[in-house]
């Protein structure tokens, strides 16, 4: 079939058609297809939706196996989840611009081929280095699914239709989250871990058989732009430099490394501001107060969850000595808190008090973290539990009325924008997270073998530093959640 072509010139995303036997050429495109076909779409878009999010946070049940049989240190297993958010962070703003001009549906099914062969070679890979390798390049793909699904369902689905479609999808991504330790345990426990990749790629090609059979239609929202090279070359320069250099905390390298970053940022800002069609709209942040702000608060509140997963994993494993099936239904607590409340978060965040929602759940998430620093080697599952649950509740209150604030701060014709910052902005915080992470096991564990009930007393310090930092970042983030909100609320 000849491809057809969606092209928006506008704000909008119902622009023209163009192809053999189309019909009227201003059509939109969400009038074009039928029920059946939007609904198998979102169907393959939220499966995508579904894979990014259990990619990251499956291997961290895993994690002991992987280590044993690689060979590797605790320090050393920090990579695998990091390698895949480097390249994800990285590769994100670029993408998302890129497919502005060569089309969603192209850089859809890009990611989803990249995504397919990086999965077969963690699924086959003979050491650690390589199976690193293809985790980053599964960060490349999960970033092009990533930065194009929820456009996708926008343009497709008519605006009456919208709310309930990225409902859907957005169920689709918590589902990954919360399933992804339960699942990754599970088969872990009774498959090993390779088969948690073997996973992913049926239920890829599941989904992109779904998406290449009832996408008809090309969606091009930039035409007549023209990449901005000099933009994306100074990125791809900074985020890599930048985030790396946050791994490599504390030691001098590290602050190097940050320093060396902010040479290429400096020019990036300078030449972004006078670029008529830039990678990133920079006057977003320094003209837009709440826009920046929220940002950042997000960087800081991811900053401060994401890690906790990874430590609760060994934790649970390494010295309250749980299979790797039973850890996962304890880590299930806080993503399953996530997504029950998440929707309710979300309604009253349009509400009166609605813009100290995202505060007071990071400020909730800063008192569950103070109270995961009691944790001994005494393992006490009722105290988990009830804490997962405390913080999971918060950070249902910070999400959606943190991501409804962003969005409702810009024009509709930036929104497309402000989503794919928002996006890198949650993988700079993940990438943050596991920084904290591996820098406090370097400095009280150090580069040593797996963690065990010998080195328990080491390895909780490494947790407890963690954990009290991550506080703090929570703090940090609920000051300007407020910061950001006041002036425009006032």
């Amino acid at each position: 079939m000849t491809e057809q072509t969606a092209e928006k010139n506008t704000g909008e995303m119902s622009g023209k058609i163009s192809g053999k036997n189309d019909g009227p050429e201003n059509t939109p495109l969400s009038q074009r297809l039928t029920r059946r076909e939007k609904t198998a779409i979102l169907f393959a878009v939220s499966v995508a939706t579904f894979i990014v999010p259990f990619a990251s946070s499956m291997t961290n049940l895993s994690l002991p196996m992987i280590g044993e049989e690689f060979g590797v240190s605790t320090e050393s297993l920090g990579w695998v989840s990091t390698a895949y958010l480097f390249m994800t962070s990285t590769t994100l703003m670029p993408l998302s611009r890129f497919s502005d001009i060569a089309g969603r549906k192209k850089i859809f099914l890009a990611g989803s081929l990249i995504m397919l062969l990086s999965l077969i070679l963690c699924f086959l890979a003979p050491s650690y280095h390589v199976f690193i390798a293809a985790r980053m390049a599964s960060g490349i793909g999960a970033a092009a699914m990533m930065c194009t699904s929820v456009s996708i369902i926008t343009g497709i689905f008519e605006s009456f239709e919208r709310g309930s479609a990225l409902g859907t999808n957005t169920a689709f991504m918590y589902a990954g989250l919360s399933l992804g330790p339960v699942l990754g345990g599970l088969f872990t426990g009774y498959l090993g871990w390779r088969s948690l990749f073997l996973f992913l790629i049926i239920f890829l090609l599941i989904g992109t058989a779904f998406f290449m059979k009832f996408m008809k239609y090309e969606i091009i929202t930039g035409k007549g732009r023209s990449m901005d090279r000099k933009g994306t070359i100074l990125y791809i320069l900074f985020v890599p430099l930048f985030l790396y250099g946050l791994t490599m905390m504390p030691e001098i390298e590290g602050i190097a490394l940050l320093l060396i970053a902010l040479i290429p940022l400096a020019v990036f800002i300078y030449l972004e501001r006078r670029t008529s069609f830039p990678l990133m709209e920079v006057d977003l942040f320094l003209k837009n107060k709440v826009f920046a702000c929220s940002n950042f608060a997000t960087v800081f509140n991811y900053g401060a969850t994401y890690a906790i997963s990874f430590f609760l994993s060994l934790y649970l494993q390494s010295i309250g000595l749980l299979s790797a099936q039973k850890a996962g239904l304890l880590l299930l607590i806080q993503p399953l808190f996530q997504t029950l409340l998440s929707s309710y978060a979300g309604k009253r965040s349009s509400g009166k008090y609605g813009r100290y929602m995202p505060a007071a759940g990071m400020i909730i998430i800063a008192a569950g973290l103070l109270g995961l620093t009691t944790l001994d080697e005494n393992v006490s599952y009722l105290n988990i539990i009830f804490l997962a649950a405390f913080i999971g509740t918060g950070y249902s209150f910070f999400a959606a009325p943190n991501t409804n604030i962003i969005m409702s701060s810009v024009r509709p014709e930036e929104q497309g924008e402000a989503s794919g910052i928002l996006a890198s902005m949650r993988q700079f915080g993940m990438v943050f997270s596991m920084a904290i992470a591996m820098s406090c096991i370097t400095w009280y564990v150090g580069n040593t073998s797996l963690v065990g009930p010998d080195m328990a007393a080491e390895f909780l310090s490494a947790m407890r530093a963690a954990f009290i930092i991550c506080a703090v970042l929570c703090l940090i983030g609920a000051g300007l959640s407020l910061t950001g909100t006041k002036k425009k609320n006032a």
